[in-house]
């Protein structure tokens, strides 16, 4: 018989074709997405399990109040609330210790507020944000501040107190009377507490958790009223004795000489200027009062 011509086979091996594999953006792709629906899960998860509390990882000035329920970080809050209102502020310029009761500034801790802040913390209607959160506060905490109230009239007012203290050389521009006679008192400057600057560490202390000592910056202090806003009082002060004031109220006439107005009449400082006024006698002195805050208009006789 005769031979017959064979073809040779390839290899099985060669025959297969290589699996393709896919890109590697594909399989990040993936990998993230999941990475991002495991965190969505855990976000979803975490408001969930701590609905009415405090979200973990959230911190009030120092104090720990995640995952409290709302009665417990309340009763933290009025605790933390008590100490601060009872807890004079403290301050220091060089050696000299200086000190106010928190009465004088009007103090509270709004708890209230506070806890609503704490409460809010962690928590956002933005879906990215919430998983963000949920991961960055198992690595630092989320920190409220405290809501709090003070007057700032008494605040200036303890400035004033402090600074009387610690003044030097420093002369605001005034009005002195003796008798019937104004006396301009010249305005120089001096060495004193930086208002502003210690404005603003009070400010940052009173919404702390404790109570530091605050070091108080000092420095060249220039009087808040000029030379010019002083003769500007003194020709409303001179005018207003340079004769006799008739008055009319309730349907009565009476007159008031200038011996009888001096005694009443003082100065203030409004918005940084130097102005005239009149009080009732016995209601105030002749020593100037201040009130930076407000302004009113020099009282002017209704007749001359």
């Amino acid at each position: 018989m005769p031979p017959v011509a064979t073809t040779p086979r390839a290899p099985a091996a060669a025959r297969r074709r290589p699996a393709r594999r896919s890109p590697w953006w594909r399989r990040a792709a993936l990998v993230a997405g999941a990475a991002l629906g495991i965190l969505f899960f855990l976000a979803v998860a975490e408001r969930v399990v701590y609905a009415g509390d405090v979200m973990p990882g959230v911190e009030v000035v120092g104090v720990d109040v995640a995952t409290r329920s709302e009665a417990d970080a309340r009763r933290q809050l009025a605790a933390l609330a008590t100490a601060l209102e009872s807890q004079p502020l403290r301050a220091r310029v060089g050696d000299q210790e200086l000190v106010a009761d928190p009465s004088l500034v009007a103090f509270e801790v709004d708890e209230q507020a506070t806890l609503r802040a704490a409460r809010a913390a962690g928590r956002s209607g933005n879906p990215v944000e919430q998983m963000l959160g949920a991961v960055l506060r198992r690595l630092r905490p989320d920190r409220v501040g405290l809501t709090v109230g003070y007057s700032e009239a008494g605040l200036e007012g303890v400035l004033d107190g402090w600074q009387a203290r610690i003044l030097d050389g420093n002369v605001e521009g005034d009005l002195r009377f003796e008798g019937t006679e104004v006396v301009e008192v010249e305005p120089r400057a001096g060495t004193g507490i930086l208002r502003d600057e210690a404005r603003r560490l009070l400010v940052a202390e009173l919404h702390s958790g404790e109570r530091d000592t605050v070091e108080l910056p000092v420095g060249r202090v220039e009087p808040r009223v000029t030379r010019e806003e002083v003769a500007r009082a003194a020709r409303r002060a001179r005018a207003l004795l340079a004769g006799d004031v008739t008055v009319t109220a309730a349907g009565s006439t009476f007159t008031i000489t200038p011996a009888q107005l001096a005694p009443t009449m003082g100065t203030r400082i409004e918005a940084g200027a130097s102005s005239s006024r009149s009080t009732p006698t016995g209601c105030g002195s002749r020593a100037p009062t201040r009130s930076p805050r407000s302004r009113s208009r020099p009282w002017t006789p209704a007749s001359r």
